[in-house]
């Protein structure tokens, strides 16, 4: 059985436009090259959140306190994704891993398998808050 994931996807609103944070994937396997979200395996005994600050910090090295927690997904094959999403509107990320919700959608090349379910998902879950 897979250990279970958290994820992180921080986020900024721009001029009326969701803009989303990855970082470019640095593996040995198919996904090498591919961008994804920070995050990573939830070890035994922490929680989803405990392991997404964790990650992060490991990652990309930006301390962050809390996220919220946005949804969780069950994929073929037994594995389990926690999301949380994080408001960088102090912008604590760095710019340049910024791209809008439909640049991504657009390149889905581009973009984790997973990962496109769950941009499909925030794209309807922006759209929502923002009427």
């Amino acid at each position: 059985m897979l250990k279970p994931v958290s994820i992180l996807i921080p986020y900024q609103r721009k001029n009326g436009e969701v803009h989303l944070w990855t970082q470019l994937r640095d593996s040995s396997d198919q996904l090498n090259g591919r961008l994804e979200f920070p995050g990573g395996k939830i070890e035994e005994g922490e929680t989803p959140l405990g392991a997404v600050i964790r990650e992060v910090k490991e990652e990309v090295g930006v301390e962050l306190s809390t996220a919220d927690l946005f949804s969780h997904y069950n994929f073929d094959g037994g594995l389990l994704i926690y999301v949380f999403l994080y408001d960088d509107s102090d912008g604590v990320f760095t710019l340049d891993g910024y791209k809008t919700l439909q640049e991504y959608q657009a390149e889905p090349d581009k973009i984790l398998p997973n990962n496109r379910e769950i941009l499909a998902t925030l794209k309807t879950y922006f759209q929502q808050v923002s009427e």
